[in-house]
């Protein structure tokens, strides 16, 4: 039986066909990798830069997905000369519920459950400047549901503003946060995950 499920939704701005917000999540042997990047501005020049981030981080998970600081590294050296992004990068152990994750700039990370739990990003922005990188961790417990989110969703909400949170699918849940929190004047991306434990 699968450990977690999970859907990664995007909307991007004006309903037209360029995001800068990106994501991608995939299962690597016993854990799920996860990136999702928020790149400065909007339109055509800023999905270029998002779809060069994905590629890249695709890429580099597939190589050493355990050293989360040096790929975060080295996204931050690829994107110099560009119009920059914020992101976060997270690797979740299926086995345990062990949530490795680095996060740089106005990326939300969340936990509802269990251990309700709102994460600390580092300050920056990837291409630019940003503080000492560190990978956190934390741990999920069972039915805990994981929330990324870009900062075109609002970031102050709970559950009761939105009570099916905790018992809706991941699909469900991703796309209704930004159906109900999304802000019409930028991209927005949801990632959740729920972790069975």
């Amino acid at each position: 039986m699968a450990k977690a499920d999970y859907f990664l939704a995007s909307r991007p701005l004006g309903m037209g066909p360029y995001s800068g917000d990106a994501g991608f999540a995939k299962e690597s042997g016993k854990d799920i990798l996860v990136g999702v990047v928020d790149v400065l501005g909007h339109g055509k020049e800023a999905h270029e830069v998002a779809s060069l981030c994905i590629g890249f981080l695709r890429e580099r998970f597939h190589r050493d997905k355990h050293d989360l600081v040096r790929i975060t590294r080295e996204l931050h050296n690829r994107l110099r000369g560009t119009r920059g992004a914020v992101g976060a990068l997270c690797r979740i152990e299926l086995a345990s519920g062990s949530l490795d994750y680095i996060c740089v700039g106005n990326i939300t990370m969340r936990v509802f459950g269990s251990r309700a739990k709102r994460f600390v990003p580092i300050p920056g922005i990837l291409g630019y400047q940003t503080r000492s990188l560190a990978k956190e961790k934390a741990n999920l417990g069972k039915g805990d549901l994981l929330l990324v989110h870009t900062d075109g969703i609002r970031e102050h909400f709970g559950l009761e503003d939105y009570p099916e949170l905790m018992g809706g699918d991941p699909r469900s849940v991703a796309e209704g946060v930004i159906e109900r929190f999304g802000r019409e004047q930028d991209d927005a991306l949801c990632f959740a995950l729920r972790y069975k434990g």
